[in-house]
């Protein structure tokens, strides 16, 4: 398959949970918290759904909120205090906002080794992300 160099999306907007962004070679489908500003998003699980019908997930995160959440388990028992953080299928970017991650996701999913999606997940199910798929505690926001 080869990959679309456009970076504009062509179509993004609300399907309740789900903010989805559409590119040509991809569907970005993104679950920020009720409210939240969508270019201030810095704590968010996607979906991407590519058009070989594969499908991958991620948790994304910045890395000032990386530095908030080790701060906020400081003197807790949650990850020895705060002095590690982990997730199996994190990504840590610079930037926060959803245009940002999808760009990076863009960017990931297709520069072309098996090694660069290492953070991705690749989902078994066909199945489109739906609400069941919000399952993730959120406990530390």
């Amino acid at each position: 398959m080869s990959h679309n160099t456009s970076s504009e999306p062509i179509e993004r907007g609300w399907d309740e949970p789900w903010y989805r962004v559409r590119m040509a070679d991809f569907q970005a489908s993104f679950l920020p918290s009720d409210g939240e500003d969508l270019d201030e998003v810095c704590n968010v699980d996607v979906f991407v759904t590519l058009m070989d019908g594969s499908r991958w997930t991620a948790t994304v995160f910045t890395v000032a909120e990386v530095e908030r959440l080790m701060k906020l388990w400081a003197g807790t028992d949650e990850a020895l205090g705060g002095r590690y953080f982990w997730v199996s299928d994190g990504l840590i970017v610079r930037d926060p906002g959803i245009d940002s991650m999808t760009s990076y996701s863009s960017s990931v999913l297709w520069c072309g080794s098996r090694e660069s999606r290492r953070p991705w997940r690749k989902r078994r199910s066909s199945r489109t992300a739906s609400s069941s798929d919000r399952t993730r505690s959120r406990k530390s926001r």
